[in-house]
């Protein structure tokens, strides 16, 4: 895996290696730990929130319906374990690019030129608003040792609801 420190104000992707990491935060909270990482990816920036791989809500699909609240640029676009080539090993990432409609285009087409080109420090700024938010979902489950059953909190009706087996 390749990493580069770059400025608050970059944003030429062209300058960086396809996997090239320029943010890798781990946070380790009570419920968990989580861990941040901005990279370049094949076209745009791509953002990861990643979680240790024997979560229970690790391999989910990013379309299932536990991350219907979540928020991110675009929505989410990728879920997968980390590789140590382009992602951490360890960890199951959940992640979503900046290259959707009103994003410049970082590979030539002439028709997206005159997008939003986003800096490192807005994407930095993203990834933090996104992660309370994923913080906010992935808090809303308890995982009990054992077979690992997935509890939603019904903070209305102040009970746990059983939602998944892993």
């Amino acid at each position: 895996m390749k990493r580069f420190n770059v400025s608050e104000d970059f944003w030429d992707l062209g300058k960086l290696e396809m996997g090239t990491i320029v943010y890798d935060v781990t946070d380790i909270e009570a419920f968990g730990s989580f861990r941040s990482i901005i990279m370049r990816g094949p076209m745009a920036w791509c953002c990861y929130i990643g979680i240790p791989l024997d979560h229970s809500l690790a391999n989910k699909s990013y379309e299932d319906d536990i991350f219907n609240p979540f928020h991110c640029h675009g929505g989410l676009t990728f879920a997968g374990g980390g590789d140590d080539v382009y992602l951490p090993s360890g960890w199951f990432f959940y992640g979503w690019d900046y290259g959707h409609a009103g994003d410049y285009a970082h590979y030539g087409s002439s028709s997206r030129a005159s997008g939003k080109k986003w800096t490192f420090g807005e994407l930095k700024k993203e990834i933090k608003e996104s992660l309370k938010d994923f913080r906010d979902v992935i808090g809303k489950y308890i995982v009990l040792d054992g077979p690992k059953p997935i509890l939603k909190r019904d903070y209305k009706k102040k009970r746990l609801i059983r939602i998944d087996k892993a």
